[in-house]
């Protein structure tokens, strides 16, 4: 008997899915880098950039930063999901740490 997923497993496996077609684009497999990262929010959430002052320069380029910890100039899916956690929180001012 087929196991029916619920609509939050496939959320999670959407955001899976989403994080590995773009990860694989160019250099490590499984990481980001910048350049995959402003594709993916581009392409995948413009809506997320369109709001709260995100879409100001220099936004993404910041956020990648906070969001990679171990400073390697790529995000793993551990380090993605921190900006899912920001998703709902409003872009700092321009100027502001």
């Amino acid at each position: 008997i087929p196991c029916k997923a619920s609509s939050e497993t496939r959320a999670l496996q959407t955001v899976v899915d989403v994080f590995h077609q773009y990860s694989i684009r160019q250099g490590e497999i499984d990481l980001l880098s910048l350049g995959d990262f402003r594709t993916l929010l581009t392409e995948q959430a413009p809506s997320f950039l369109g709001s709260c002052n995100r879409n100001q320069a220099g936004y993404l380029e910041k956020l990648f930063q906070e969001t990679d910890l171990n400073k390697d100039k790529e995000l793993s899916f551990e380090e993605f999901t921190i900006v899912l956690t920001w998703a709902r929180k409003p872009a700092p001012v321009p100027g502001t740490p």
